[in-house]
């Protein structure tokens, strides 16, 4: 029997201080699961210490963009050389020249949270953070095609209920890098509220104190913890989707104003709590008043789950399969 050769696929993300970390960790899923059905994976990126780290040990290629490299030509190569089938673009803000230019390479070309014109040119393009605004039969948006863990749907499965009394546990993460520095927030928050648990995701050496618990920024064990909370304090981005699809209550500081356009897609409905300008007065007050409300957590809980199910990476990649089935044929 004739083995069967499947197309090489080229992921393009970026993360690190200034652009964050949901870009490279969504593209390590989507890599991680067609690696596993047997396709070629090689994921550019621009090299930094950050990136570096996160993707040392992935078991597929990784080839990492200079500053002064011309990346259009050598994505292009790229493509070329390996014959890719597909092209994952995971960046914002393509132009149509661009994407007509890889699709040249013979590849087919989808993009995530694109909001260039490029968009337009590629062969699907799927923006979560977009309630309508579809353009044609290739776009696949709103928060139903939020790419997440396959480890959520395990997860959602076991989400507790919303806080039927008093708060109990805040899980607090503002980003890998927070550029905002919401956490200085957290210390008045933990003083007006003693008798919360607040555990707080991060990277940054802080000392523990009191009812304020500091935990190493590790994904699993950040949704461990954020399965078994009564409220989280978050910023917007990939987190924000894995709060709503384990149906937790959520106050959302946007680092970004993608992240608020997002947010304000869950806010509308109810779904979460958006505060684009965040102070301690205003945080201390939403809290007190969602401690003295546990209908509306309940509410929250059940509107963020019917909004955000958990299977956007399922409907992610039977799209790319079937870019790759046309691509091979």
């Amino acid at each position: 029997m004739k083995a069967v050769i499947r197309p090489t696929v080229v992921l393009r993300a970026d993360g690190g201080p200034g652009i964050g970390g949901g870009h490279i960790a969504r593209t390590k899923i989507i890599a991680s699961v067609l690696k596993a059905g047997g396709y070629q994976i090689v994921l550019m990126c621009k090299d930094n210490d950050w990136t570096r780290s996160v993707l040392t040990g992935v078991d597929y290629k990784v080839q990492y963009l200079r500053p002064t490299d011309n990346e259009s030509l050598i994505l292009s190569q790229t493509c070329r050389r390996i014959r890719a089938g597909l092209v994952i673009l995971d960046v914002q803000d393509t132009s149509p020249e661009f994407i007509r230019y890889l699709k040249e390479t013979q590849a087919a070309v989808i993009t995530i949270d694109d909001a260039g014109r490029g968009a337009e040119a590629a062969d699907a393009t799927f923006r979560a953070g977009v309630k309508n605004g579809a353009i044609g039969p290739h776009d696949y948006f709103g928060p139903p095609y939020a790419i997440l863990s396959p480890d959520i749907l395990e997860l959602r499965n076991r989400s507790a209920p919303a806080a039927a009394g008093e708060i109990q546990t805040v899980v607090c993460f503002f980003g890998t890098f927070d550029p905002r520095a919401h956490w200085k927030h957290l210390r008045p928050l933990t003083e007006r509220f003693p008798k919360m648990s607040f555990k707080w995701f991060t990277q940054t050496a802080q000392t523990p104190r009191g009812n304020l618990e500091i935990l190493q920024l590790s994904h699993d064990a950040f949704l461990e913890s954020l399965l078994k909370s009564d409220l989280a304090l978050i910023s917007g981005g990939v987190t924000l989707f894995e709060t709503m699809a384990l149906g937790r209550p959520a106050v959302v500081l946007p680092q970004a104003p993608h992240e608020t356009a997002q947010a304000e897609l869950f806010s509308t409905d109810g779904a979460a709590i958006l505060v684009p300008s965040p102070t301690v007065e205003l945080l201390a007050s939403l809290m007190d008043a969602l401690n003295r409300t546990p209908e509306r957590l309940r509410r929250m809980r059940e509107k963020s789950m019917a909004l955000v199910d958990g299977r956007g990476l399922e409907r992610f990649m039977e799209v790319a399969r079937r870019l790759l089935d046309r691509s091979a044929a």
